[in-house]
């Protein structure tokens, strides 16, 4: 968070990140976020699984114009040519990740992280993921692609 405090959602999938990893499912990681002014998602991610997962940072992407899921996604493909990809986040995010890769022909799969226990940050975030979706439908059906 801007604080410098992790929250449990980043937590919970740079865990996932660095066990799938350690057990040989990734070679590859592309961190994907927002870089603004004194702040950077990307060097949080990167810190965080070199430090605590124990991965080697030469392996870590940096994605600092990551600033939605559906940019993230369009950009894992056109700029850093990924067409296979393990998409890891908590499983209500993975279905919209998904839908974004699978519909500009990503072969990509979901990993859940664990889901964070409902408290405040838990229904903002689902309540958010809901209207996402729906913008997420608008652009397939009117085909507003970057592709």
């Amino acid at each position: 968070m801007k604080s410098g405090v992790a929250n449990p959602y980043f937590t919970y999938r740079m865990d996932a990140t660095a066990l799938l990893y350690h057990h040989g499912k990734i070679k590859k990681i592309i961190v994907s976020g927002e870089k603004s002014k004194g702040y950077d998602e990307t060097e949080a991610m990167k810190k965080f699984l070199v430090y605590q997962g124990g991965i080697p940072e030469d392996i870590i992407i940096k994605d600092t114009k990551g600033f939605n899921t559906r940019e993230s996604i369009l950009r894992c493909k056109n700029e850093f040519k990924q067409k296979n990809v393990i998409i890891v986040s908590q499983g209500f995010h993975n279905l919209r990740a998904l839908f974004f890769a699978r519909n500009i022909g990503m072969n990509a799969l979901g990993f859940d992280a664990h889901d964070v226990t409902k408290n405040e940050s838990y229904y903002r975030n689902h309540s958010r993921e809901f209207l996402a979706r729906v913008q997420a439908v608008i652009y397939y059906i009117f085909e507003i692609s970057n592709d």
